[in-house]
């Protein structure tokens, strides 16, 4: 079992994802979605901002439906513009009618006004995350398949999206255990440049295998759209790739490989730069294995090169 990307998640804030939502805020889902009573919550693998909880409710007439509630108990990152909700709620409201697998915007209270904190609920989508596909080509064809239905989705000028930007990290000091600091610093340059003008279009931003779902083989579902914006297609497999840097280096770069052939784009180099010091805080605060470490150097470093800045 490979490693997974470190997530930086503040003490008190952590504390407060998996806890039951408090009963206000159930009351409402219950409400929003005409049910008669919750009858079970169960807390879910969420991000470094939101609570996750998965719903079941019951109606009347006797049918019990499960839906998922996203709560943003780290009120931070609400103060950011726009908001991940303003994002999430735009980017679902554009995919309606589309093949993309992606939950269905059921509720929303954008500031807390009926809820405990600003909250969202989806349906729910059948199906696991899979790290370490035994079929590699099969998960790869798929994988690519819906990066490039994503990104062939037009943006009406009538719609809003904003574009996406680099991960803010707390301190921009260099791991300890790097041992090249002179191609860090390059990358860092890169990461605080301009974002390239390069097959831009709309992009999910959190393209990584923990959220797609996967169901007998079959992807099921692309969740979390919350990052999701315009920018440069390169991020979404560049964003995958780093994840999977931590548990299958070669599956990463088939996956590159097999993106640049099915859509006949070309892989920018800065993707895969903003990617990696996109976590540095959680590379400096929670270093991963040697291995690891070799591969994201290794990535850092190429990238580095074919922007000519080696």
């Amino acid at each position: 079992m490979g490693e997974r990307p470190p997530l930086s998640i503040a003490g008190g804030d952590a504390a407060r994802l998996r806890a039951r939502p408090p009963e206000r805020t159930l009351a409402w889902l219950r409400r929003e979605l005409g049910a008669a009573e919750v009858v079970g919550v169960e807390a879910l693998l969420g991000g470094s901002s939101s609570a996750m909880h998965r719903v079941e409710l019951a109606y009347d007439d006797g049918a019990v439906t499960s839906v998922v509630l996203r709560r943003y108990v780290a009120g931070h990152v609400l103060a950011e513009s726009p908001s991940p909700i303003e994002r999430e709620v735009r980017a679902l409201a554009l995919l309606v009618g589309s093949p993309i697998p992606m939950p269905a915007l059921l509720a929303v209270d954008e500031h807390g006004t009926m809820t405990d904190v600003a909250a969202v609920a989806m349906s729910w989508l059948d199906g696991q995350p899979v790290w370490e596909p035994r079929a590699r080509r099969g998960w790869i064809r798929q994988v690519v398949d819906q990066m490039a239905a994503i990104h062939d989705v037009a943006v009406p000028a009538t719609v809003s999206l904003a574009p996406i930007a680099p991960y803010r990290q707390k301190s921009w000091s260099l791991p300890r255990w790097v041992t090249d600091p002179t191609v860090w610093e390059r990358a860092l340059e890169v990461f605080h440049g301009p974002v390239p003008e390069v097959d831009v279009g709309f992009v999910h931003r959190d393209f990584h295998p923990g959220n797609l779902l996967w169901r007998r083989g079959v992807l099921t579902g692309i969740v979390d759209w919350q990052a999701a914006g315009v920018g440069p297609a390169a991020i979404d497999p560049a964003h995958c790739r780093l994840n999977l840097f931590f548990s299958d280096a070669a599956l990463a770069d088939d996956l590159r490989v097999d993106w640049e052939r099915a859509t006949g784009c070309t892989f920018h180099p800065w993707a895969d730069i903003v990617s990696i010091i996109g976590t540095l805080d959680g590379l400096r605060d929670r270093p991963p294995g040697a291995t690891v470490r070799r591969t994201l150097e290794t990535a850092l470093g190429e990238a580095v090169a074919e922007l000519g800045l080696g």
